[in-house]
């Protein structure tokens, strides 16, 4: 159980469903749940390589820093805003240990038709969420260059 929090109480909850038999602990399911605060959204940043080539098998390391639990979308988007591909969609932050305080998302560059991004220049949309507001900060730019 959880006691009495104040109202302004946020943070991590980590839920898991066990048993013991035998004296054995078995662990069936677990999860983060993240209590978002109340009022204003974090503060939000978002950084990334400025080049990316997924050749070799790299990935497009994204940094999310927030600065408390939050629910994050995360997009690609091409240089007009249009989104070219969804890596999460209102996805609960999760602790993560970080210094500064964040979340991190790797993308191997392919799309959900199954094609590598074509290469140009795009940016990362990052929408957060609280139980009552959002806010919306892109990253600076980035080129996707498959020849590497």
């Amino acid at each position: 159980t959880i006691g009495d929090l104040p109202e302004d109480a946020y943070g991590y909850v980590l839920v898991q469903l066990f048993s013991i038999e035998n004296g054995k602990l078995t662990v069936h399911a677990g999860r983060v749940l993240c209590v978002l605060p109340e009022g204003n959204v974090p503060a939000i940043s978002v950084t990334a390589p400025s080049v990316f080539s997924p050749a070799g098998g790299r990935e497009l390391s994204i940094f999310v820093g927030h600065d408390v639990p939050c629910s994050l979308s995360v997009s690609i988007v091409d240089m007009d805003g249009k989104t070219m591909h969804r890596l999460c969609h209102k996805q609960s932050t999760r602790p993560m240990q970080l210094c500064p305080s964040g979340s991190v998302f790797y993308w191997d560059g392919v799309l959900k038709s199954g094609e590598t991004l074509p290469d140009g220049t795009y940016q990362i949309r990052v929408q957060a969420y609280t139980e009552e507001d959002s806010v919306t900060v892109l990253s600076e730019p980035f080129t996707m260059n498959q020849g590497g």
